[in-house]
């Protein structure tokens, strides 16, 4: 799938996107890299357990 079809899936602005990070090209440079990323897994488990200092830093 397409990342600017995802976005429309998600309801999210790909235009929006595209202008804040400079290219399309960047925006799906920046999207592959949070697939690997585990920030987000971070930012759950810290949600999760009520760990702010965890949540933070993974946000």
């Amino acid at each position: 799938m397409k990342l600017e079809k995802c976005y429309d899936k998600i309801g999210a602005n790909y235009k929006d996107l595209v202008t804040r990070l400079g290219s399309e090209d960047f925006a799906n440079l920046f999207a592959k890299k949070f697939l690997t990323d585990d920030s987000f897994a971070n930012l759950k488990t810290g949600l999760a357990e009520q760990d702010a200092e965890t949540a933070f830093r993974a946000a």
